[in-house]
């Protein structure tokens, strides 16, 4: 298989180690997406749609394995590889039906060799839901449609801008989920700074006036975690 053609999606959130290992797939060919935290690897993953995921065990926001079972249901076959120092974790991880559990001490060789390893038996893409393709029932009255931007609260439509469409499809994925609104600024603007963040405060504002149609439908913000989209727990 040519690596030249595959992309990686690696979490990792020692940064230094995230670094090295991030460069030394490169240094053997692949095309290398870096994240430091589980939120940041889920939202990574449903942006960019690597050809393989290779996630840490144990990282801050959601852990290695949360994230795998969330891509599981959206894509039943990608290769998803667990990383750890924790060998006492590999039939934890396996019995749950990741592709392979790789030790952090063995090596860039070894890591390399698992995932070629497991893109060769990877079949292809089989996606269940991808978001753009996907209607999301927001609540008994309320549905979104991403792939044409538009809004239904009872009998309305709402056209939406494109950001404020991108904006509602990121909360949807991660629905009665906070996010940090760092997270959110580097998806919609792959930029966080204080600029970013003021905006994204700006379309949340547009957002939520369209969202009271629906008194069910809430944007909650929460100092030091972010935004969370509330929704009927189903």
């Amino acid at each position: 298989m040519d690596t030249k053609k595959i992309k990686i999606l690696y979490a990792e959130d020692n940064r230094i180690t995230a670094q090295e290992t991030g460069e030394a797939l490169e240094d053997n060919g692949y095309e290398v997406k870096t994240v430091f935290d589980g939120d940041e690897a889920w939202l990574a993953y449903q942006s960019s749609r690597p050809d393989v995921v290779v996630l840490d065990y144990q990282m801050p926001g959601k852990t290695g394995i949360e994230v795998f079972l969330l891509i599981r249901q959206l894509d039943k076959k990608i290769p998803v590889l667990i990383l750890s120092s924790y060998t006492e974790l590999c039939a934890a991880s396996l019995k749950i039906g990741t592709s392979d559990f790789v030790r952090k001490d063995g090596g860039i060789d070894e890591l390399c060799a698992r995932i070629e390893a497991a893109l060769n038996r990877y079949p292809g893409p089989e996606i269940t839901g991808h978001p753009s393709e996907k209607v999301y029932q927001l609540s008994p009255t309320s549905r979104f449609y991403p792939a044409n931007s538009t809004l239904e609260i009872g009998d309305q439509r709402y056209p939406l801008k494109t950001m404020l469409a991108e904006l509602l499809t990121i909360f949807c994925q991660n629905q009665n989920s906070f996010i940090p609104g760092t997270i959110i600024c580097r998806r919609l603007w792959n930029n966080g700074n204080a600029s970013k963040i003021s905006l994204l405060r700006d379309y949340i504002s547009e957002l939520r006036k369209i969202l009271k149609a629906d008194t069910s439908l809430k944007i909650r913000s929460s100092y030091g975690k972010g935004y969370c989209f509330s929704t009927p727990e189903k």
